[in-house]
């Protein structure tokens, strides 16, 4: 087994970890182009999509969309 050819197993988890960090930057950037979420709430939202590299973007597009354009 040749130690500088990847096999399956990185090949596989190379794709997740591209798939969460686009999934990450996806969510950042929605995050930038909703003028609803400023101040506080972008930076909370921020951590959290920052700090939880899947269920954090997850949670933004399920429930913080919804909830900061809810906001008066």
């Amino acid at each position: 087994m040749n130690p500088l050819i990847p096999t399956e197993y990185d090949v596989a988890m190379s794709v997740l970890a591209v798939a969460a960090m686009l999934f990450t930057l996806c969510a950042f950037v929605s995050m930038v182009r909703d003028r609803n979420a400023t101040g506080s709430t972008f930076l909370v939202w921020l951590l959290i999509v920052l700090l939880l590299p899947v269920l954090g973007p997850l949670a933004w597009f399920c429930y913080g969309r919804a909830a900061v354009a809810a906001r008066p």
